[in-house]
């Protein structure tokens, strides 16, 4: 009588194993960057609701103005008189910040102590960069010590302001305070609500960033900061040429000099808040085009020509 055949197990052979595995590395070799992208997308996108709620404290602003517009950076003259008849700018408690020293001046023209009690508990909409947070909201051991607050609050904000177009700004050039650029160019920033003929299409703000070579965050002096209070564009006088580099760099040591301060943080795209309101997210082919820079230009290359020329 043979003997009886031995009876098989259930289970996986060594080769079957090995092909289960390898579908699984190959299926998260696919997933991870598509969930990469996703978490990307997701943090883009609530980036730009918080350049809304900036946008929402904006329109406020301008709205017990009488539709007229934050002023980008304000001269010494146009200070004065906003305090002389009562626009002050306010601590959160409430408290007129001062402006009786060029330190304290500085701090109040850039625009978010200006800003700050439309925010209320929307405060933290403004910042962004964990450092920022940690200055601004918390315990530091930056060089500054107490002085941190104030100065962190004024200086990196997530969203730049263009105040060269919309608002006016006398930094780096003084055009509010020279009377011969307004001679040479007439008005070319908007300084009222109505006044743009498409304001769904003039950028305000836009995601910014900076080195922070003061080291104000404690964190060194070539730290790349996710935040600055003010941007530039790409095409400003005609004279002078692009501004900006051709191509984008994250790691940008002169962030200012390669995108106007323009942070594209999440999924190559920068959030961006636009005058009627609403806030959206722009590719660095359309953070590029003067058309949302500029209620005047006509053209993506579009800059400031001599009136008559």
């Amino acid at each position: 009588m043979p003997p009886p055949t031995a009876k098989r197990l259930p289970g996986f052979t060594l080769i079957e194993l090995l092909v289960v595995i390898a579908i699984i590395a190959l299926l998260i070799g696919i997933l991870l960057p598509a969930l990469s992208q996703a978490r990307e997308c997701v943090k883009g996108v609530r980036d730009a609701h918080a350049c809304r709620q900036v946008m929402i404290a904006y329109t406020m602003h301008a709205d017990d103005r009488d539709g007229r517009l934050l002023v980008g950076y304000p001269n010494d003259k146009m200070l004065e008189e906003a305090y002389a008849h009562g626009d002050v700018a306010h601590d959160l408690a409430g408290e007129t910040l001062p402006i009786d020293s060029p330190a304290h001046r500085e701090i109040v023209k850039r625009y978010p102590w200006r800003l700050l009690s439309y925010l209320d508990t929307s405060i933290e909409s403004l910042y962004q960069d964990p450092r920022v947070e940690e200055a601004v909201f918390g315990a530091t051991d930056s060089t500054l010590g107490d002085a941190i607050t104030p100065y962190a609050v004024s200086l990196y904000p997530s969203f730049g302001l263009n105040g060269f177009f919309v608002g006016g700004s006398d930094r780096n050039g003084g055009v509010l305070s020279n009377p011969t650029y307004k001679r040479l160019f007439g008005e070319f920033w908007v300084t009222r609500m109505t006044q743009p003929r498409d304001p769904s299409h003039l950028l305000v703000f836009a995601g910014s960033r900076a080195n922070d070579t003061a080291n104000v965050l404690g964190a060194g002096a070539n730290t790349t900061v996710e935040g600055f209070f003010e941007i530039r564009p790409p095409w400003e006088f005609e004279v002078q040429g692009r501004k900006w580099d051709d191509e984008y760099d994250d790691n940008s040591s002169t962030p200012g000099n390669n995108s106007g301060a323009v942070s594209l943080r999440y999924n190559a795209k920068a959030a961006i808040g636009a005058l009627d309101g609403h806030a959206d997210q722009l590719s660095w082919e359309e953070i590029n085009d003067m058309r949302w820079w500029s209620d005047k230009a006509d053209a993506p290359d579009w800059s400031l020509k001599q009136l008559g020329g």
